[in-house]
């Protein structure tokens, strides 16, 4: 029997054959090239848990070094992470996986295997305590702080929980009056101050603070002044002046009320007067300040300029 051959099975073989030795070479490339510039593609990422069972705490590293070969925009974005799966309690060597990063053509993960220790997390139930990092603005006060829940969990291995002494949300009045609500980030410390962060979680994280802020009230006794404007009529003068009352007290915010030394009352004409008299006067105070007397009775004297005769 005549077997009929395809004339273009050779010709196939041998392009495949090429593009095998290409890719190889390719490779080489890559990698001689990733080697002559790895100190600006090595990267150390942050290393994360993925998956661990509720009840359960891991203590491994925290990070790891990548390697990247390629054109990569967002080296930022690289994750590394340990699925934990189906780990129960012991010491376990896992592999380290990385996510997908976009323009790199190889990537590389050191080291490749971890060994981590995965213990049962232990928890407690701590009161919650504010710290007032800021006063609020000059003139106000705090009239109470309350935080919901007062109360957190603290979750981890024993040797973490038994370093936390207090549980603390940190609040800053600066800006605040009035009624502010706002939410404050938990930090744990231990006896001396010190943060704890490592093998420990608080549940919930945040809490919500309720500040309610007051204007600090101040009273002061300052003296009465009158004030008078214009001249008695010709021939005559001005005589004694005197005021029902010579001093006047003050309530309002303390920032506004200290500085006063004294207060003047409204106006008094005495354009043209000729004779005495007594007049009641107002009382204007500056804004947000009240007073009292908010009137008083002036009592002037107006007296003859001209020498008087002898008989």
């Amino acid at each position: 029997m005549h077997m009929v051959t395809d004339p273009m099975k050779p010709k196939t073989t041998g392009l495949k054959i090429i593009s095998v030795v290409l890719a190889i070479l390719l490779w080489f490339y890559v990698m001689n090239q990733g080697q002559l510039s790895a100190r600006q593609n090595v990267m150390d990422v942050d290393l994360h848990y993925r998956f661990v069972a509720e009840g359960l705490t891991v203590d491994g590293p925290s990070t790891v070094a990548v390697r990247l070969w390629g054109v990569f925009q967002e080296p930022d974005r690289i994750e590394a992470y340990v699925d934990m799966t189906d780990i129960g309690e012991g010491t376990h060597n896992l592999p380290v996986h990385i996510e997908a990063v976009t323009g790199a053509m190889f990537t590389r993960v050191e080291p490749d295997r971890i060994d981590v220790v995965v213990r049962k997390t232990r928890q407690h139930i701590v009161a919650i305590d504010h710290e007032v990092i800021q006063n609020p603005p000059a003139g106000n006060e705090i009239l109470d702080i309350m935080v919901s829940p007062d109360n957190c969990l603290v979750k981890g291995d024993d040797e973490a929980i038994n370093q936390v002494r207090t549980v603390v949300c940190q609040v800053n009045l600066a800006q605040a009056s009035d009624v502010a609500i706002f939410n404050v980030p938990l930090i744990a410390r231990d006896v001396n101050g010190n943060l704890v962060t490592e093998g420990i979680r608080l549940v919930p994280e945040q809490v919500q603070v309720v500040a309610v802020i007051k204007e600090t009230i101040a009273t002061q006794t300052v003296p009465l002044r009158p004030n008078l404007v214009g001249q008695p009529a010709e021939g005559f003068e001005l005589g004694t002046v005197k005021l029902e009352t010579e001093t006047i007290t003050l309530v309002g915010n303390a920032i506004r009320v200290q500085p006063i030394t004294e207060i003047q009352t409204d106006p008094l004409d005495l354009e043209g007067r000729a004779e005495s008299f007594t007049e009641t006067v107002s009382i204007t105070l500056p804004e947000g300040i009240q007073g009292y007397p908010e009137q008083v009775q002036i009592s002037v004297e107006i007296v003859s300029s001209e020498p008087q005769q002898e008989e």
